[in-house]
């Protein structure tokens, strides 16, 4: 008897010394069960599969590890689901809540796809969740005030439909880089804890194509890292506040189609990393030149004169194209020299101040201060046009 307890110990550790036998234990055991039963309630939920991206997710399996999409960790914990979609390769019907029961989920990615209903609750229990993405589906209901999953690096949750409002709580994730909630009917107010002491890791913040109100709120300008701020087409008013020029790093900022007023504030030009973006589609004319930074100001109710463009001109050096959009305003005044002096700095520059209620002539020495010039909308223009030697009007 003492002897086969010593082989059979013997044997054990033989076993757990063997590389992937973690694994497959954990695939055949308890946890593991559990896990592929989860995994095949994920698929039972999914209604259409026309490329057949789950076919290989069988009851068969010896190991759910190994099916496409799925990763397992170093004990055989399901840490990823990240099924891609393409063209005709896309998974239809309701996000199972029984993701939920994958606790040592790091990673769930389901983009692009064509999931509807509602998001399910259980999902924001999962607390080593890193990144949810789940951007470009037809999902519904709200984002809970309490978030567990603390550790959240990156929130996608883009292109669906949500409602109800920003939580509070997601100022409060000091690890996430990334959130968006582009394209959803979020409404109320941006709360002024997205800009608290969490942002500071904060890169990318896109709220565009929502029902926000209220104003934009100051404390954003906290998020020392932020790259990108992204709040057209929502229904915000009062002012850019100025401490936005405290984001060095910002390289994109868009706060078109919304009901801002006041003033453009000149503190801009202190974002001196502006940068990055092609083929911008102003709502006069669609640009034809590809920009590499650019301000959108466009249809809102931004008053006052304009005297000379928040441009970081030592950023851009002659390396790129700038582009400052603010068609559709009430910008009222004459045309000054000085707006273009800022010109030639940079290889093309596209002004729209459009529909505004500038008056006054377009000042003859455009043509020798701009020689960079490739479109200045002025359409709505109460002036004369004649005399100038510009490039080309919009």
């Amino acid at each position: 008897m003492a002897t086969l307890f010593i082989q059979t110990l013997l044997t054990l550790l033989l076993l757990l010394l063997t590389p992937g036998w973690g694994s497959a234990a954990a695939a055949a055991g308890g946890g593991g069960s559990g896990e592929r039963k989860a995994l095949l309630r994920f698929k039972a939920a999914v209604a259409s599969d026309p490329g057949g991206l789950l076919r290989g997710w069988s009851p068969a399996s010896p190991d759910h590890c190994v099916w496409p999409g799925v990763s397992c960790g170093g004990s055989g914990e399901v840490v990823a689901l990240n099924v891609s979609s393409s063209p005709g390769r896309r998974l239809a019907g309701g996000l199972s809540p029984a993701v939920a029961a994958l606790r040592g989920l790091r990673v769930l990615a389901l983009p692009s796809h064509a999931f509807s209903g509602q998001l399910p609750a259980a999902i924001w229990s999962l607390r080593r969740l890193l990144v949810l993405d789940l951007s470009g589906n037809r999902l519904q209901g709200e984002i809970p005030a309490t978030l567990a999953c603390a550790g959240l690096q990156t929130l996608d949750l883009s292109y669906n439909q949500l409602n109800g409002s920003v939580p509070a709580s997601l100022g409060a994730l000091s690890g996430l880089r990334r959130l968006s909630l582009a394209s959803n009917r979020l409404g109320g107010a941006i709360p002024d804890e997205l800009g608290g002491a969490g942002c500071r890791s904060l890169q990318y913040l896109d709220l565009s194509g929502n029902l926000l109100v209220g104003g934009i709120p100051r404390s954003l300008g906290n998020c020392s890292k932020l790259e990108a701020l992204l709040l057209s087409s929502n229904l915000l008013d009062d002012i850019i506040p100025p401490e936005i020029g405290r984001l060095r790093n910002l390289r994109a900022l868009d706060v078109s189609r919304n009901s801002l007023s006041g003033s453009v504030p000149a503190e801009l030009g202190g974002c001196v990393e502006l940068s990055a973006l092609a083929g911008f589609r102003s709502s006069s004319f669609v640009l034809g030149t590809d920009l590499t930074s650019y301000h959108s100001f466009s249809q809102n109710n931004f008053t006052g004169a304009m005297t000379s463009l928040p441009l970081a001109v030592d950023k851009l050096g002659m390396q790129g194209s700038y582009a400052f959009l603010a068609d559709g305003n009430n910008i009222a005044g004459q045309l000054q020299p000085d707006l273009f002096s800022k010109c030639n700095s940079s290889r093309g520059y596209v002004v729209d101040i459009s529909n505004n209620l500038i008056t006054g002539g377009i000042p003859v020495e455009i043509g020798s201060l701009c020689g960079s010039l490739v479109v200045l909308g002025v359409a709505g223009f109460e002036g004369e046009l004649a005399g100038t030697s510009t490039k080309g009007y919009g």
